[in-house]
């Protein structure tokens, strides 16, 4: 089943809410982490943040045929690295998950299904969904 402009939008948003919650991790815990860590997870916010927007006007019509509802699943997943990345302390999971949620954004952008498959099932591994 292919993406609606609705659908499309609440991941989108969700994407875009990940990088909010990313943002704020780096206000709270900037005195806390080293400045290469911090650069780190600061480039993987500005490509989190880059590619959320581009997925409103990329993603439409895209169809994810080995998801059975793609847009509650990438929605889900998103939902629940949120809540991971602001129950965390460990910076080098925060990385990981950051960087996974700019590879998933990044594989809608681009429209390859096997790719989004791939950063879902990622993400589940690593937050352990």
């Amino acid at each position: 089943m292919a993406l609606t402009k609705e659908e499309v939008r609440a991941i989108a948003d969700a994407l875009l809410e990940a990088a909010e919650k990313v943002d704020a991790y780096l206000d709270a815990n900037f005195q806390k982490i080293s400045r290469e860590e911090y650069d780190s997870v600061n480039e993987s916010f500005k490509t989190l943040v880059r590619k959320s927007v581009l997925v409103t006007t990329e993603a439409v019509g895209l169809a994810i045929d080995d998801l059975a509802n793609p847009a509650n699943e990438l929605k889900v997943v998103i939902d629940e690295v949120k809540k991971e990345i602001t129950k965390l302390q460990t910076i080098g999971l925060i990385i990981s998950l950051v960087a996974g949620l700019a590879d998933l954004a990044a594989s809608i952008v681009a429209r390859n299904p096997d790719a989004i498959i791939a950063s879902v099932i990622n993400l589940k591994n690593k937050i352990g969904i």
